[in-house]
């Protein structure tokens, strides 16, 4: 399996707490929060990442040269402009050599069975298949997802009137097919938001699902949510891989 990491962002909600490196390196647990990414990924078999990146990327390139992932390959693309979330996605497909592959993002971790979510995708033919966390109370920081009870997913929302319990987590698998549709569409106007320009362009075409999962979910997006990842983390970090 291949996998895409969006590790480029800002960071601006994190400033306060750390401006002078990228968000993903963010310490959890004596490492960066992007090595637990990786780990996950290397334990669920993928065997390629790429590594979208943007400022401050040096920091990031030179701390994981240091690390030995066994059977993966990694590689980085740099970003020379603000391409947004999709706009990097689709600068890196034609590093993708299989059709189906994982897109997800690099503040956070979904404690799921990866690669049961892979076959899902890939059995059903889907051009775009959610792994989707069910909050406690309607969610004003992620983005809302509505699903049908068949598991079609009818809209993808962003931001605070997404009123809704069931949220994007981040972790997805996607058809190269697919996306290359909406490439010959979008005419390199960037920046380009996966959320907003993409994937409601794909949910028109009744091929995308989701699976909603009980598992842990941790992401380092705000203050808030970064506190509780490095209260919570060490608890599961030796039992997030054991999934197949």
């Amino acid at each position: 399996m291949e996998a895409i990491i969006l590790a480029g962002g800002q960071g601006t909600r994190m400033q306060k707490i750390e401006h002078k490196i990228p968000k993903v390196m963010l310490e959890i647990n004596d490492r960066p929060f992007l090595y637990w990414i990786i780990k996950q990924l290397q334990a669920n078999k993928v065997n390629k990442i790429i590594l979208c990146l943007g400022i401050k990327h040096e920091q990031i390139t030179k701390s994981f040269d240091k690390y030995n992932f066994e059977n993966i390959e990694i590689s980085y693309f740099i970003e020379d402009q603000q391409l947004g979330t999709g706009g990097a996605l689709i600068k890196v497909l034609n590093l993708i050599k299989n059709n189906n592959f994982i897109f997800m993002n690099g503040d956070s971790i979904f404690n799921i069975p990866i690669q049961k979510l892979f076959k899902e995708h890939t059995k059903n033919q889907n051009d775009l298949t959610y792994s989707i966390k069910k909050l406690q109370l309607q969610n004003t920081e992620y983005g809302g997802i509505s699903i049908k009870k068949n598991g079609e997913i009818v809209s993808h929302k962003m931001g605070a009137n997404s009123k809704n319990k069931l949220i994007d987590a981040g972790l997805r698998v996607i058809s190269k097919k697919a996306i290359d549709k909406i490439i010959k569409q979008s005419q390199n106007k960037y920046p380009i938001s996966f959320e907003n320009d993409i994937a409601p362009e794909l949910i028109k075409n009744h091929k995308v699902r989701g699976l909603v999962y009980d598992f842990d979910f941790f992401d380092i997006g705000n203050p808030e949510s970064y506190k509780y990842t490095k209260t919570n983390f060490a608890k599961i970090k030796n039992q997030m891989y054991c999934y197949e």
